[in-house]
């Protein structure tokens, strides 16, 4: 969902812009779609692969910020965190994941202490 989206962004906004010589600024480019997917438990190496023929920046910003401080600012913009910056969806895989999949003590275990963990055992 997230690269059809992107690239549907890239194609009729993106490229249309650079080539009538605006400067773009994106927020959020390909590195946050593959740090999504791989949190969420898709293979590094795929993500990177599904974003390998997309433009990439000629600079590029990493900000250094506190969770928190990120936190309150998102919070900030309307009050709430959406569905997807809270992570919901990773909560509702894994619940559907247990459902078909019993897992181990351990593995309960490890998935209670370290919140919804990404990669879950596979049969």
């Amino acid at each position: 969902m997230y690269a059809t989206d992107f690239f549907d962004q890239v194609e009729h906004r993106i490229l249309p812009a650079l080539r009538s010589g605006t400067i773009v600024l994106a927020d959020r480019f390909i590195f946050t779609l593959i740090a999504r997917g791989v949190v969420r438990g898709i293979n590094r190496d795929y993500m990177s692969g599904l974003y390998a023929m997309a433009l990439r920046p000629h600079l590029t910003f990493w900000l250094n910020v506190r969770p928190e401080t990120a936190f309150g600012r998102e919070f900030k913009k309307a009050q709430a965190i959406s569905y997807w910056e809270a992570g919901r969806d990773m909560s509702a895989l894994a619940r559907s994941v247990l459902v078909f999949h019993p897992l181990s003590d351990d593995d309960q275990a490890r998935i209670r202490s370290h919140g919804q963990e990404a990669q879950l055992p596979r049969a």
